[in-house]
């Protein structure tokens, strides 16, 4: 079993609003997540093909003290992705952590 830091199967709608995409609408809602054994509500949104995004996470890198906000996607496949600051690949910019805001 994978480990995922979203439950999609936990997503609750609480109302509707317009896409980014013409004609389309997402709904908004809350959505359970779990960082290192913690589990809460944090804000999403679900989009009309399944895909659910949270912005309700920071992220740090391994040298750095800023946080960053974090966004935490899980499509309608399973596949989770996260998103923070910038995606340098060198040694100094290594991404390590992420938590609640």
């Amino acid at each position: 079993m994978t480990r995922t830091i979203l439950n999609a199967s936990t997503f609750e709608a609480t109302g509707t609003e317009p896409s980014i995409r013409e004609g389309e609408t997402r709904e908004v809602g809350t959505i359970e997540a779990t960082l290192g054994g913690k589990t809460q509500r944090v804000a999403a949104v679900r989009y009309d093909n399944g895909h659910i995004v949270s912005w309700d996470f920071t992220g740090r890198y391994r040298t750095g003290t800023k946080a960053w906000p974090a966004t935490v996607s899980i499509y309608a496949d399973g596949r989770e992705v996260v998103w923070y600051g910038k995606d340098h690949h060198t040694g100094r910019c290594i991404k390590t952590g992420l938590s609640f805001k």
